[in-house]
């Protein structure tokens, strides 16, 4: 969970999608990155951990 510098707390806005061509064991393994935006200040953070 994240959490805004205002006190909110960071929802997830959008998932990077696998790379085309992994096997389901690469993707186990593969890092994806997140958007996450806060409700309450519309602030956003882009490629925050998210797997």
């Amino acid at each position: 969970m994240f959490l805004c510098s205002c006190g909110g707390v960071m929802l997830v806005y959008e998932i990077e999608k696998y790379p085309d061509g992994l096997s389901s064991a690469d993707e186990l393994e593969y890092e994806r990155k997140c958007t996450v935006e806060c409700p309450n200040c519309k602030m956003i953070l882009s490629d925050q951990k998210y797997d």
